[in-house]
């Protein structure tokens, strides 16, 4: 595997993507979740039709953490709650699965997925 996908990863650590989506008193969940399934998803899976058949379970690991840390956010789940529990209660996919979908798209369409709209 080249060097690209962990340098991705860190930098997806680092950017504070956290941040984003914190906990705060003028963003409801719909909000959250929108900056959530237009922003943050798109810039985690940017680039995976390079790298997202070759990630392995270290990564993918990596990647559900970072996935956990912006869900409990938009839940506003105390830090106990699983990784499962806060993807059932947010609706959304895991990371890894969603990178499956969108490269998946992508190659249907013979195109690149950054020109289909997410979510609808």
């Amino acid at each position: 595997m080249s060097t690209t996908f962990p340098k991705h990863a860190r930098t997806c650590k680092h950017a504070g993507l956290c941040r984003v989506a914190k906990n705060s008193f003028g963003m409801n969940y719909e909000v959250l979740k929108f900056i959530y399934q237009q922003g943050i998803v798109p810039f985690i899976t940017y680039g995976s039709l390079a790298w997202g058949r070759s990630i392995n379970k270290i990564y993918q690991r990596y990647l559900w953490k970072i996935q956990r840390r912006i869900l409990l956010s938009i839940v506003k789940g105390y830090t106990t709650l699983s990784y499962e529990a806060a993807l059932v209660l947010d609706g959304v996919a895991a990371i890894d699965l969603e990178i499956q979908r969108k490269n998946e798209v992508s190659l249907s369409f013979g195109r690149p997925s950054s020109d289909l709209i997410i979510g609808r």
